[in-house]
């Protein structure tokens, strides 16, 4: 039995007051993606005739002396559903299945809350004797479908290991759960989509060995050659070798961060999926701190300069570290449902069955404590053990963990329930317990409380990233005229038509008034996205022109500077009083050719 996206449900209420303005989301993409420059104007739409409207719609800056929140008589009260998958084991890792929603207890920043919404998948739908059942839902509004995305770290693999990895992937496509939409992805400095989504297990194991034809450029090899290079070094060069060791640990930290924006882009384009989203993380191993293994080998080839100074893994990982991105990472991997597993050069078979209220205590935006930040070092364990996945070791077991790990796809069970808040913007943290001691429980740590601004940003990503949109507003796009600039950019004018039918118009003294936001994204024919943009625009009819206006359509007008080639546009429309999100995409080819 399925059951409908329940982390980003909402309900729809009538109420008092209205929303105010919300800010726009922070860039979280590198300067080296390629970018988009907006220009935004708004005009009415083509068979509209009333000159007022044209005023009208223009951007929120313009109506900001007399706020929506004075005169709106009604808005919408979101009541959220947040939802937990719990995968639940023994102390061999085992699934354990026959567990029903009173056997679970769920707190939220340390406060029981009260569980709504119970499914348990096929491998755990048991009764009490052991018999195996439909898999079922206490309510059935929450989507298990699965999207599973297979991310190749290629700046962190080994040639070897990533032989072993592809073989053994796969030869592990054909165990995965019926229906499984998979995705393959490779980072070798920029994002480079190998395979969309698909169902098809020949399509994505055609997609794993084009991937095995290109090479790989790991990041350990120049450490290795580092450590090398050091033995020749005399006792008079130490300090001098020192700085070499920071230029590699800044140049390997720049490029680690931008593989964790490249990531952290990819978790976000798939907030707009429905049902459940998971990452298979492919890679040797991520420094938290690069340069301090090779501060350590130093101290070993250098001692007698080492006890002179205070050069010391601890101090160089202050200097350089990638632990605030990583905290970043997290907590959006997190708050939208996505479940990371990783491949790395180690893993532990312990972390397939450690619950989270065992784990290290790790807090978000305050980095590592010292235990876990200078003694591990790697980004991948956190990444996997927080947001409630395994950490498989890349060696001769790794097709038996694979093997684990695809009866776990299907052997979890998914909790939900109402927290008392809406958007206040907080990170709140989940534990799960179940009153038996043996039972060992993974799940993720908790979860950001985010506005409407960021649902529609993330909605838009995924329009523009994978082509899936959810439109109930009916809105479209379509371009207009290219015109080439000095620089050989092209501005290229967007048109996004709204049909007023389908918005919340409010009526007011003189006039019936709305409110929507407009997000914009581009990816480019290689996989890159750019920045999201955003504009609000007040919608205000005369009374005595509200009926024929039903009939039309708004058009907003956003410019974008693009390069040449082909692009997809994703666009995203909310109509702020209505809370209804609709995304559609539009695909442009930039320079010589027609739109």
């Amino acid at each position: 039995m399925k059951f409908k996206e329940m982390s980003d449900s909402r309900a729809r209420h009538i109420g008092r007051g209205a929303p105010g303005r919300q800010d726009p989301p922070r860039d979280c993409h590198p300067q080296s993606e390629r970018r988009l420059f907006p220009k935004a104007t708004a005009t009415s739409g083509p068979m509209w005739r009333l000159a007022t409207v044209i005023l009208m719609l223009t951007p929120i800056a313009a109506a900001q002396q007399e706020p929506v929140s004075e005169r709106a008589f009604f808005a919408p009260v979101e009541v959220s559903v947040v939802n937990v998958e719990v995968f639940a084991a023994d102390a061999r890792g085992r699934p354990i299945a026959g567990l029903i929603s009173s056997d679970f207890e769920i707190q939220e920043d340390g406060g029981p809350v009260t569980i709504t919404h119970f499914y348990a998948a096929p491998r755990v739908a048991r009764d009490r004797s052991g018999a195996a059942l439909e898999p079922f839902a206490e309510h059935p509004e929450v989507s298990q479908d699965l999207h599973l995305i297979i991310f190749f770290d290629d700046n962190n693999l080994s040639t070897n290991r990533r032989r072993r990895a592809l073989d053994a992937v796969n030869d592990w496509l054909p165990l995965l759960p019926d229906g499984v939409q998979v995705m393959i992805v490779r980072w070798s400095g920029t994002m480079e989509v190998v395979q969309q989504f698909t169902n098809d297990v020949k399509a994505a194991g055609s997609a794993l060995q084009e991937l095995g034809q290109s090479s790989s450029r790991s990041l350990q090899t120049e450490r290795d050659r580092i450590r090398n290079d050091m033995k020749r070094y005399s006792n008079t060069a130490a300090i001098a070798y020192v700085q070499h060791i920071r230029a590699y640990a800044q140049s390997a930290t720049e490029q680690t961060l931008a593989m964790m924006r490249g990531l952290d882009r990819l978790v976000r384009s798939a907030a707009g999926l429905r049902g459940r989203k998971a990452i298979l993380l492919v890679s040797d191993g991520i420094d938290t701190n690069p340069g301090a293994d090779l501060i350590r080998a130093w101290q070993q080839v250098f001692p007698d300069t080492a006890r002179t100074t205070d050069i010391a893994p601890s101090l160089e990982a202050q200097r350089i570290n990638v632990s605030e991105s990583l905290d970043t990472l997290i907590e959006n991997a997190n708050t939208r449902r996505v479940i990371v597993h990783a491949i790395g050069a180690t893993g532990s078979s312990a972390t397939t069955s450690i619950s989270a209220d065992r784990e290290v205590d790790i807090t978000l935006r305050g980095g590592f404590d010292s235990r876990s930040q200078y003694d591990a070092g790697r980004v991948e364990p956190y990444l996997a053990r927080l947001t409630g996945g395994r950490v498989l070791g890349n060696d001769r077991k790794l097709v038996q963990q694979l093997g684990e790990l695809a009866a776990e796809l299907d052997g979890y069970y998914s909790l939900a329930y109402r927290p008392n808040h809406t958007g206040d913007g907080q990170y709140h943290r989940i534990k799960v317990r179940v009153a038996d001691d043996d039972v060992a429980l993974r799940h993720r740590d908790g979860y950001r409380d985010t506005r409407h601004v960021d649902r529609i940003s993330d909605r838009t990503l995924t329009a523009a990233a994978l082509g899936i949109t959810d439109n109930p507003l009916a809105i479209s796009a379509e371009g207009r005229e290219q015109q080439p600039r000095d620089d050989g950019m092209y501005l290229v004018p967007i048109v996004i038509k709204v049909p007023l039918s389908q918005l919340s118009l409010v009526p007011r003294t003189t006039d019936h008034e709305g409110r929507v936001s407009v997000t914009v994204a581009v990816r480019d024919d290689r996989g890159g996205l750019s920045d999201i943009q955003r504009r609000e625009y007040p919608i205000q009819i005369p009374h005595e022109q509200f009926l024929s206006a039903l009939s039309q359509n708004a058009e907003f007008i956003m410019g974008l500077v693009m390069r040449e080639g082909p692009h997809r546009v994703g666009v995203g429309v909310r109509d702020e009083l209505g809370n209804i999100d609709s995304t559609a995409t539009l695909d442009v080819h930039v320079g010589d050719h027609d739109l």
